[in-house]
């Protein structure tokens, strides 16, 4: 588990960071992920929703609706449809992972072969609790789910464990940006899980299991902005690096943790 230090209900440490819970909605916004579980846990709310009965997932004709109006970045949405004519769970796999840490996190259940919005989760959708529900989410994604679940990468718990200090680099970068090599050099992994394939270097394989493992849902979080950057040879061989860039969300929800002496 992520180590923690004191907290306040405005604010909790988290290692050498501090969350700040008592954001607004219009301090929040509408990123992608926060939109999404906000209409999960609505419909849930509303009506339990069915779950299939062999596996246990989000039934079809309620992925098919949730894709249609949830929020998605362009290029995800026209890949799954340019794949898949109808959807099941597993096909929208960020709506799948979203659902799982609504579930580890203790807002979602499912009860009787059906998905249910918990007590705490319901509390937390009423006006004026944004924040809470905000940092709820993203411990629902961090610290309650084992993101490897989702991806092929090496199952290292150092990698996941380690967000609060990828998000003390970056808050501490100068214009709080920093190249996705930087980030992977400056990470601590179990090595013996790192290993150099005929075709891929471990460095590239940890870069991508950063970008997809933890870039990602930050990203869709409103956290974070990846960008293209020209490929440096000399240094990375042929992988195109990215830039990591903060966002207005990350400056309020993300700060130095208490006691530190960058934090007042």
């Amino acid at each position: 588990m992520m180590s923690c230090g004191g907290s306040t209900p405005e604010l909790r440490a988290l290692g050498p960071i501090g969350l700040v819970r008592s954001l607004t909605a219009a301090q929040i916004g509408e990123p992608q992920a926060y939109f999404n579980a906000r209409y999960l846990l609505d419909a849930a709310a509303e009506k339990p929703i069915p779950a299939t009965k062999t596996l246990g997932n989000l039934t079809r004709a309620f992925v098919e609706r949730a894709f249609a109006e949830m929020r998605w970045p362009a290029d995800y949405a026209d890949m799954v449809r340019h794949v898949n004519k109808t959807l099941d769970e597993p096909d929208v796999g960020r709506l799948w992972l979203l659902r799982v840490a609504l579930q580890q996190g203790g807002l979602l259940r499912k009860y009787r072969g059906a998905f249910s919005t918990t007590r705490r989760g319901r509390e937390l959708l009423a006006p004026g609790r944004e924040g809470e529900l905000y940092a709820a989410l993203f411990e629902a994604y961090f610290e309650k789910t084992n993101l490897a679940f989702m991806d092929g990468f090496p199952a290292d718990p150092w990698l996941q464990h380690q967000v609060p200090q990828l998000l003390s680099m970056l808050q501490a970068a100068p214009a709080g940006a920093l190249r996705l090599g930087e980030l992977a050099e400056r990470t601590v992994v179990d090595t013996a899980m790192w290993r150099d394939e005929p075709y891929r270097s471990a460095f590239e394989e940890l870069c991508d299991a950063i970008r997809y493992r933890l870039l990602r849902p930050l990203e869709e979080l409103g956290l974070v902005e990846l960008e293209r950057r020209p490929r440096d040879r000399a240094r990375y061989g042929s992988w195109p690096d990215r830039e990591v860039r903060i966002t207005p969300l990350f400056r309020g929800f993300v700060v130095p943790a208490p006691g530190s002496p960058q934090f007042n």
